[in-house]
């Protein structure tokens, strides 16, 4: 496994150093601890982009987060790199982007069409300079087609345990965990990433029909009238539902009303029966149980991690 942890002049160091002390110790680490896991060689290696190889092929390279004064500079500065990103994803290498460093990922036109996240501070650039990615800043992380971002530089610490789990697995990425003392519920996939709900396949009878679900999901929702829907028979439908967005009609529904939980639980002041009832669930054990599949917790645990804290008064 070759990892480039790329270097620049105005790169924040924290996020060069931080990822290459995790990875570079993944090996002894599973052999010290775990010598029980298999685990590839792991080489890692700090590339100044100034002297980059454009010969080596990488599995995964990882752009460190920069300081927000230097966006354009810096963009000017890896415009030359282009290609040899585009060259090196084409080639099956996975890129991470760390805080603001998703300015140069979306620069080589690889986040186009798709989900993107970065520091707060400059969401509002990033909206304007690449408006054909879709950008959710509101998340820590996301991961779609081989190609991660995150949120502020200092959560590159759950970003690395994140693509280890991703990677090598979940046993390996619990241990990087506990070594670097991250919160593995903090960056499980299914804890916060964006539910498979894209819409970027190009049929639009599909995703008129996906809109149709988001804005009804507490309804009733028949599959056979969503066929109708998009003129087409009900098996029919049902094929092409999957062959686009990865899931069945029900399961994306079940996925839809989760994703609504999530966030009337990491945002409203109300109990987790009441935003069972919000989403168009009667019954609250069922779903208590489609949320822990779905997510990987319960719904009070999630509130509790994820949710707003409100209080009565003046923080001492």
């Amino acid at each position: 496994m070759k990892i480039a942890i790329l270097d620049f002049d105005k790169a924040v160091k924290s996020s060069v150093i931080g990822p290459y002390d995790m990875l570079s110790q993944l090996n002894d680490l599973t052999a010290t601890f775990r010598p029980d896991l298999k685990i590839n060689k792991v080489d890692v290696s700090i590339v100044d982009i100034d002297n980059l190889n454009r010969d080596i092929t990488y599995d995964l390279i990882i752009i460190p987060a920069m300081h927000f004064i230097y966006i354009k500079e810096v963009l000017e500065q890896f415009s030359v790199y282009n290609d040899w990103f585009n060259d090196q994803y084409s080639r099956g290498a996975e890129i991470a982007s760390m805080c603001l460093g998703a300015f140069i990922l979306a620069s080589t036109g690889l986040l186009n069409q798709k989900p993107a996240t970065t520091h707060w501070m400059g969401a509002d650039q990033f909206r304007t300079m690449f408006p054909e990615v879709d950008l959710v800043d509101e998340r820590i992380i996301t991961d779609y087609q081989r190609i991660y971002t995150s949120g502020g530089a200092y959560s590159f610490t759950s970003m690395i345990v994140y693509l280890v789990d991703k990677i090598f697995g979940h046993d390996i990425a619990v241990l990087i965990s506990k070594v670097f003392l991250v919160n593995i519920n903090d960056i499980s996939q299914t804890s916060f990433n964006i539910l498979s709900l894209q819409k970027n396949h190009g049929n639009d009878d599909i995703e008129r029909v996906q809109a149709y679900i988001e804005q009804n999901f507490t309804e009733d929702l028949l599959i056979a009238d969503l066929a109708s829907l998009a003129n087409m028979t009900l098996r029919t439908f049902e094929r092409n539902f999957k062959k686009y967005t990865g899931d069945t009609p029900s399961v994306y529904i079940r996925k839809v009303k989760i994703e609504k939980a999530k966030r009337l639980l990491e945002t409203e002041k109300i109990g987790v029966e009441q935003v069972c009832y919000e989403v168009g669930y009667s019954d609250f054990a069922s779903f208590r149980k489609v949320f822990k599949k779905i997510v990987g917790i319960i719904p009070s645990e999630y509130k509790k991690i994820y949710g707003k804290i409100y209080t009565t008064g003046a923080l001492a």
